[in-house]
């Protein structure tokens, strides 16, 4: 759906990677994959600011709770992995808005960019356009399995952040930007489809491969 001609592509490459890294320091924690970590995450933030805020947001919630407080020990490294590009990424703002803080997007086009629902008919109808078009796009079994593996997440109480950033995803750009739910099609959701087989795999090797949608494992 045109994901590859915008930074959605990127985006979805950081959001691995954040992802990759945080499982393989969970096996052997380093310095170096915190850091890696860092730096996926300040790409992703210079490449789509709302996939950022979405995966920093879950990323931290599920750190916190995982980690409490050690989770502390583990800032300095994230910081040192994404200094440089946020830091050039600043630098890259200052020069041509005149601020760090102000993105070139929000100074060519000022005020296009806001939050909120003005139109609650258009933002359900739209949604659910977009969401056919996810199943026509990406299939409509890739996406019945992410259903089956969430519910059987959610009910065991073993989600992690690598699970929410589709539904969280799905949820934001209802109220995503202008005008409710204004997106181009399911590549607004690019970034977090990958993750979905992080949420699959794992429920499908533990049922042996059998799917059971009425909530019971079949075979």
């Amino acid at each position: 759906n045109g994901a590859s001609l915008f930074s959605h592509l990127l985006a979805a490459v950081a959001t691995v990677g954040v992802c990759y890294l945080q499982i393989c320091d969970e096996q052997a924690q380093t310095f170096w994959k915190k850091a890696g970590i860092g730096a996926f995450m300040s790409l992703l933030l210079v490449t789509r600011h709302d996939s950022f805020a979405l995966l920093a947001g879950l990323f931290l919630l599920d750190r916190v709770i995982i980690r409490r407080w050690d989770f502390v020990k583990d800032a300095p490294a994230f910081i040192f992995g994404g200094v440089p590009i946020t830091a050039a990424w600043l630098g890259y703002n200052a020069a041509v808005t005149g601020n760090p803080f102000l993105t070139t997007m929000r100074w060519a086009f000022p005020g296009f960019q806001t939050l909120g629902i003005v139109h609650y008919r258009f933002a359900v109808t739209n949604t659910i356009d977009m969401a056919a078009l996810l199943l026509l796009f990406a299939g409509a079994v890739p996406v019945l399995l992410y259903g089956w593996a969430l519910r059987v997440r959610l009910r065991r109480r073993a989600i992690r952040f690598y699970d929410l950033p589709l539904p969280a995803a799905f949820l934001l750009f209802i109220f995503y930007p202008h005008s409710p739910g204004h997106q181009y099609g399911p590549r607004y959701w690019y970034f977090a489809w990958a993750s979905v087989a992080l949420t699959i795999g794992p429920e499908l090797a533990r049922a042996g491969g059998a799917v059971g949608f009425s909530g019971s494992r079949s075979g």
